[in-house]
């Protein structure tokens, strides 16, 4: 099942506890993230005009050391996909930080969206 969950922005997130703006689960060959992150991404610009984001390629923890690295390889591409498809919407890359991080929460690759 495939999920791709936004949440309205409030306010920039404390840097001790941030909660995603966007957490795409890429739990299936084609998860359909576009618009979600668009609608997501387009509120927060009209909040917060000079944001910047962060998008962190979530790993799952576990396994041996061979899964381990298909998992962070799977990962870092899904992030560099989501990376495309945000510059091909129009954001300025100079906007845009990419990141990697391990979770034992995940149980497959994730990239979640940060306002920073």
């Amino acid at each position: 099942m495939q999920e791709v969950a936004y949440s309205q922005p409030s306010a920039p997130p404390a840097p001790s506890n941030p909660k995603p703006l966007v957490k795409i689960k890429f739990d299936q060959a084609n998860v359909d993230y576009e618009q979600p992150v668009y609608n997501a991404l387009n509120e927060a610009m009209k909040k917060y005009p000079s944001a910047r984001f962060e998008l962190v390629a979530i790993e799952p923890t576990g396994g041996n050391a061979a899964e381990a690295a298909i998992e962070s390889a799977r990962s870092r591409r899904n992030a560099e996909r989501v990376l495309q498809t945000l510059t091909q919407m129009g954001l300025d890359q100079d906007r845009l930080d990419l990141a990697t991080a391990q979770s034992s929460d995940a149980t497959t690759s994730e990239v979640h969206i940060y306002i920073r």
